[in-house]
């Protein structure tokens, strides 16, 4: 409500999230795995439809790599781990009966067809993601963030100027601490404050480009950093999360800068607009991420075509956010389910 009521005092839309839940009793803990099990998430209704169709779930069983008959993927192959103890167990093969469909993600898809031998110039480019940071607020009343919804509020506002979505995240009371940085007496004191605390973040629809590759021991390395534009949009987002919070009513902002006041009063809320332009200050994380086996018709700049299927290969389909070719400004769930849901459709159809 305190985001809400700031966003309304500014002069911008900002509205509740649809989210798929079925009687939520708000113990904060989406992130984590709903307790209650109220959160809809896929191992409450695709797994089990799926079971009850007469398909197969095969856990603890990570894919090493697709094997190939000419250019025809025909199975995957890999090896069990325990899920606790990650110790190594037996091998396995999986044969496919019609096609072989990779979802391990926009960093790990691009990793396993390049480690089943894939060619394709385009394999792990296009990498996009959305940065974002948030700014704590501080309040003279208790907030209690972490009671109710994990993300409840947002603004798509300015999605297509500058570029940015505002969100609030409840974040666990470790994080904070981490976030809140200090030691000793020093960070019991700042975690005083801990039941007045909120915070708002914002995610940039960034422009910037990154890779894939395979790294060390087979797994994926990510490059990617942001160009000064995009530092720009970043640095835009920050001072709107941060007036929102001083229109909320916030009595102080913290807002984890390097190079910046630890924290900031309401009255000094413009400072933000000359914090620095270098990524290394700044407390983020990339969410979002897209590309890296990206959809298109010409095979020199993409992986898959518009059925995601495998340029160069039969019986070899992507279906992840690692197809999205262009960096969506939104949470992409749905966009990653339409694209399913479509490539599933015209595979039946072949």
């Amino acid at each position: 409500e305190l985001a809400m009521l700031g966003a309304k005092r500014e002069g911008y839309e900002s509205h509740w999230i649809k989210r798929y839940v079925e009687g939520c009793e708000g113990t904060g803990q989406c992130l984590q795995g709903c307790k209650k099990l109220r959160k809809q998430s896929t191992n409450l209704n695709y797994v089990p439809e799926v079971l009850e169709r007469g398909g197969h779930v095969v856990s603890a069983a990570p894919v090493e790599r697709v094997k190939f008959e000419g250019r025809r993927a025909v199975a995957v192959e890999g090896r069990f781990s325990h899920p606790r103890e990650r110790r190594p167990g037996g091998r396995f093969t999986v044969r496919a009966r019609k096609a072989v469909v990779i979802a391990a993600s926009a960093t790990h898809s691009p990793v396993l067809l390049m480690r089943s031998g894939v060619k394709s110039r385009a394999l792990g480019q296009e990498f996009r993601a959305h940065p974002g940071t948030g700014v704590f607020g501080v309040y003279d009343e208790p907030v209690d963030m972490n009671i109710g919804a994990t993300q409840g509020w947002a603004s798509t506002a300015f999605r297509e100027e500058p570029g940015l979505k505002l969100e609030t995240l409840s974040i666990p009371m470790e994080m904070v601490a981490s976030r809140l940085s200090g030691g000793g007496v020093a960070l019991m004191e700042r975690l005083r404050d801990y039941r007045h605390i909120c915070m708002w973040v914002q995610a940039c629809r960034a422009e910037s480009k990154g890779t894939v590759k395979r790294g060390f021991g087979g797994r994926p390395s990510i490059k990617y950093g942001l160009d000064r534009a995009d530092m720009l949009r970043f640095r835009e987002g920050m001072y709107l999360v941060a007036k929102t919070h001083v229109a909320a009513g916030a009595k102080k902002l913290i807002p984890g800068i390097h190079g910046m006041p630890y924290e900031l009063s309401p009255n000094q809320v413009d400072l933000l607009k000359e914090a620095p332009l270098d990524p290394r200050a700044y407390i983020a994380i990339l969410s979002h991420l897209f590309g890296g086996c990206v959809m298109g018709t010409d095979p020199a700049t993409s992986v898959v075509d518009g059925s995601g299927r495998v340029h160069g290969y039969e019986g070899l389909v992507v279906a992840d956010a690692s197809v999205i070719p262009t960096n969506l400004g939104v949470n992409p769930q749905h966009t990653i389910m339409g694209l399913a849901m479509t490539f599933a459709d015209d595979l039946l159809a072949a």
